[in-house]
């Protein structure tokens, strides 16, 4: 095969669309002949959320390896007349390569978020395995900061793929699986410098991002590192009421701790400022202290 010219940016994107489109009537379809079997239809009622998940992604790993896998190709790659290549642009890829872009493209995304939803679950429950229990206190501060930085990382993919093109998905730009036009005509180059616009967007707002990530990373170190100094200098009195604390709580701004349901109050009445040394303070930095006697 010789050398063919790269697909664009548009029409990368109106390929995953089309292949989305037919992976949704799959997963809707595979929904339905999974609910009427007797026992699954209470399961799927109960977590339905999960469950679509679970049966959206093993959709797409099927369509994937009914087309791609077996040398043929996808629907959205016959409608915008692209072809799955290797990185030299002149081969298709191995079945492996196929194979570990399938498991990368499905797999991974939703463990993670399985992981960090059931962390969150039994921190609820307070049903904490061995090895996390040292990490009690560090936890509910951890966890959203991953979520965030799992958003982080997928615009950061988003912005190259629209800035260079090539790989809009991940899996795609680990395993090096490229796509080539069929017929050079199609390439529609006048939409590249719109699409280069939406990615410095989308840089800009990845900084601005980021930033955010790196300040709520440094509020939290800050309020782990003075919880046990904001704890002894309030002589285990609220600030605020001067009674006994329920449900102390901590503020990064000046490191005082109060009760809860003062601090709450105080913050909705005197416009999110802290009430001691009068710092704008939103309640998302309130950090709430557990196991305090």
């Amino acid at each position: 095969m010789s050398r063919l010219t790269p697909a664009g940016v548009g029409e990368i994107i109106r390929c995953d669309e089309k292949d989305s489109r037919v992976v949704l009537k799959l997963s809707n379809s595979l929904s339905d002949i999974l609910s009427v079997i007797p026992g699954l239809n209470d399961k799927i009622t109960t977590d339905i959320v999960n469950i679509n998940k679970v049966i959206q992604e093993f959709s797409h790993f099927i369509y994937i390896m009914a087309t791609t896998y077996m040398g043929c190709q996808t629907v959205g790659e016959e409608y915008c007349n692209m072809l799955c290549v290797d990185r030299s642009r002149k081969k298709i890829p191995s079945k492996w390569r196929i194979l570990a872009m399938s498991f990368l493209r499905t797999i991974p995304g939703y463990l993670i978020q399985w992981i960090i939803s059931d962390m969150e679950k039994r921190l609820e429950t307070n049903n904490l395995s061995s090895y996390l229990i040292p990490h009690r206190k560090s936890l509910p501060k951890l966890i959203p900061l991953a979520r965030k930085l799992v958003i982080l990382l997928s615009g950061i993919h988003l912005v190259m793929f629209y800035l260079r093109g090539r790989f809009k998905n991940l899996s795609n730009r680990i395993t090096r699986v490229n796509y080539i036009l069929i017929n050079n005509d199609l390439l529609n180059t006048q939409l590249e410098a719109a699409y280069r616009l939406l990615g410095y967007i989308g840089l800009i707002t990845s900084i601005i991002y980021f930033g955010e990530f790196l300040y709520e990373w440094k509020i939290n170190e800050r309020t782990t590192d003075s919880v046990s100094l904001a704890i002894s200098s309030s002589r285990y009195q609220c600030a605020i009421c001067l009674g006994p604390l329920a449900a102390p709580s901590v503020v990064a701004c000046c490191n005082q701790v109060f009760c809860w349901g003062c601090l709450m109050q105080q913050l909705q009445t005197n416009s999110s400022r802290c009430p001691m040394c009068r710092v704008h303070c939103h309640p998302k930095h309130v950090v709430r202290l557990v196991n305090f006697n």
